[in-house]
């Protein structure tokens, strides 16, 4: 774990398993999707949702309530496949980026912030290049990685600094978002954990003695505890630039 901060962007986009399945059949954006795995609804679009569609709601149920949705099993090489023109329109912008997951970038803010004349225009750079591609993309920033993840779908860009004020009201149930930072099955069981203990918001959860939180949790709640403090757990890890090389061989 890294006690040093560092500003972080991250780059959401919403139901993206929702828009790979809108792409690659070439629906119309305002289509409503829902998309399943073993009968469960695991991601539904906006469109959708206004029919009272929801993550963990049974596919029959949704069904019901959307005869019309467009429905399709989860697939994650759709989501890859689809997302990739994403990521090279973003390495356009900065190469400083780490796809966590498809749907999800994050962008180590220093260089980019720098080259663009502050962290605010970098972030207007990259959510305007990414509605130029036809995605919905929202942006968030904050002293750590996890923090910033919380910020985009919020859209807020935490002053620096300001990353435990931001997370204080936040809340407890927080910690079960997003499934691509780490120990996400150990956070959702703190959340629930904690809701019943009568914690209510991150805030709340951050003024625990961290003691305490080990000795009740394990060892794991260490660091679920910094991400809810605002500590960064890590650094972005930028991905690796592909290199292009040519092997010439001249026969006898």
């Amino acid at each position: 774990m890294s006690g040093k901060s560092q500003r972080v962007i991250a780059c959401l986009f919403p139901d993206w398993p929702a828009t790979a399945l809108l792409l690659d059949t070439e629906r119309d954006l305002s289509t409503p999707v829902v998309i399943v795995d073993n009968y469960q609804v695991t991601a539904a679009n906006a469109r959708a949702r206004q029919y009272g569609i929801q993550v963990g709601m049974r596919q029959r149920d949704a069904h019901s309530r959307c005869p019309e949705a467009l429905l399709a099993a989860h697939n994650d090489d759709r989501d890859a496949r689809w997302f990739e023109p994403v990521i090279q329109r973003c390495d356009t912008i900065t190469p400083h980026m780490e796809v966590l997951r498809p749907g999800l970038i994050v962008v180590s803010s220093r260089s980019v912030a720098s080259f663009y004349g502050g962290e605010e225009a970098a972030c207007e750079v990259l959510a305007t290049e990414m509605e130029q591609a036809g995605v919905e993309c929202l942006v968030g920033s904050a002293d750590s990685m996890e923090a910033a993840v919380w910020a985009a779908p919020r859209s807020v860009l935490v002053t620096a600094g300001q990353t435990p004020h931001f997370l204080h009201n936040l809340p407890i149930h927080v910690l079960a978002e997003e499934s691509a930072l780490p120990f996400f099955s150990q956070r959702c069981h703190m959340a629930a954990m904690l809701a019943r203990m009568g914690v209510q918001t991150m805030g709340q959860f951050a003024h625990l003695p961290r003691p305490d939180v080990v000795q009740r949790f394990g060892n794991d709640a260490r660091d679920i505890h910094c991400m809810a403090c605002g500590e960064p757990l890590r650094a972005v890890l930028p991905h690796p630039a592909e290199v292009n090389s040519t092997v010439q061989h001249t026969c006898e």
